[in-house]
């Protein structure tokens, strides 16, 4: 792996930005550092602390955690002599972990906090938003689940991420892509969140909807999964969500401010679907799909790539 397949991954995420500083490359979420270009092809990738314990432990010729960065939330990837589909997971996961450091509830007024600290949206006829209550994503049921498919079959987290990507088989063998690290499933429960396009992997081994794992709550639309084989790979459009979601919006006469207020995130993390050519948080897409009141298999493909 080189420093050009970081910046090409880098650039796949959503709201992820690249500059150099002394020379070295970096990429950050809205000013919170993802990943650092070092020197001698090493790079530097935010972390926490307990998922970069379980990365030293699995990959140990991989990451490494010198003595500058053993108090940060820090690891060191080895590009040249590294397994690169951990280090891939491993930015990911730090840009799943800078994107959910966001505002949750209603702590937005039009961009900023209400000095009251309540929700107060508005819409152009003078109204107040309506008030849909969106459940949360649970990620830690959906790790229990796989936990327990893996635990009656015998399997090692290894082993569940090699049947998550063997489903592709024939797509794999054409486009080489690298496969899911065992570290992207075991550090769920921590992050408290997963990418949506990894999520798929997950719920088309366990055979399960999307909805199936919304937290204190029931949703009556879930449908199925497009069908798919092992030259596909299910995908979310992230255009076709982006497009719903925009037209839902001026429908209503919101401003991004006001839909962010309402779903739990910033306006920015909306607007970035538009251009984003990976994925954006699962938790995000998941607020989406209920406030548009559609289900998730609207916005899933059977994907090429």
């Amino acid at each position: 792996m080189e420093i050009d397949d970081v910046a090409t991954l880098a650039a796949t995420l959503d709201g992820v930005r690249r500059s150099v500083k002394e020379g070295y490359a970096e990429w950050r979420y809205h000013g919170r550092l993802v990943a650092r270009q070092l020197h001698d092809g090493y790079v530097v990738i935010r972390c926490d602390l307990a998922s970069r314990d379980s990365l030293l432990q699995t990959c140990p010729g991989t990451f490494s955690v010198p003595p500058r960065y053993r108090k940060h939330m820090m690891i060191v990837a080895d590009l040249a002599r590294g397994d690169p589909g951990a280090i891939e997971d491993a930015i990911e996961g730090a840009w799943v972990l800078q994107a959910h450091q966001r505002p949750t509830g209603c702590e937005l007024r039009n961009g900023q906090p209400d000095r009251t600290g309540r929700c107060a949206g508005r819409s152009s006829a003078g109204g107040s938003v309506s008030n849909r209550q969106l459940l949360e994503f649970d990620v830690q049921a959906l790790f229990d689940a796989m936990n327990v498919q893996r635990a009656a079959r015998g399997l090692t987290w290894r082993g569940v991420a090699d049947e998550l990507w063997r489903q592709s088989a024939d797509l794999n063998d054409r486009r080489k892509d690298h496969p899911i690290s065992p570290t992207t499933l075991t550090g769920m429960p921590k992050r408290g969140d997963t990418s949506c396009q990894h999520a798929l992997f997950m719920l088309r081994w366990l055979g399960r909807s999307p909805e199936s794992f919304l937290a204190g709550g029931t949703v009556h639309y879930e449908t199925d999964f497009p069908p798919v084989g092992p030259d596909r790979r299910l995908r979310w459009s992230l255009r076709r969500l982006y497009e719903a979601l925009d037209s839902r919006r001026r429908e209503e006469r919101l401003t991004w401010a006001e839909l962010a207020s309402m779903l739990g995130c910033t306006p920015s993390q909306l607007t970035g679907i538009r251009t984003a050519r990976f994925a954006t948080s699962m938790q995000l897409a998941m607020k989406i799909v209920q406030w548009l009141d559609r289900p998730a298999a609207d916005f899933v493909y059977a994907a090429k790539w």
